[in-house]
């Protein structure tokens, strides 16, 4: 947390342990930070939890754009609005 500028765990409002193992620091009162709600292809729970919403909330954000979360590479959430970042229109994460 150090390096990310952080003397004081009180200063903390969230920490993400991203899947390439690197640690983002979010501090109290930092509006600019970018909320992930889709990750490929799999709903951040954690996420929607953090920012008041539902899985129901968000399939509706994102059916509004044109996509399933199967189909998007990222979702983030920032400044009240769900950015996508999708596939390739027609492919999907592949079924497991």
């Amino acid at each position: 947390m150090r390096t990310s500028g952080v003397a004081d765990i009180r200063e903390v409002e969230r920490a993400i342990l991203e899947l390439n193992g690197q640690l983002t620091i979010v501090k109290r009162g930092d509006t600019s930070i970018k909320f992930p709600l889709v990750l490929d292809g799999q709903i951040a729970f954690d996420t929607l939890e953090d920012i008041h919403k539902d899985e129901d909330w968000l399939r509706r954000e994102l059916a509004e754009q044109g996509y399933e979360p199967e189909n998007v590479y990222m979702a983030n959430y920032l400044d009240d609005r769900v950015v996508v970042a999708a596939y390739a229109r027609g492919r999907s994460l592949p079924k497991k």
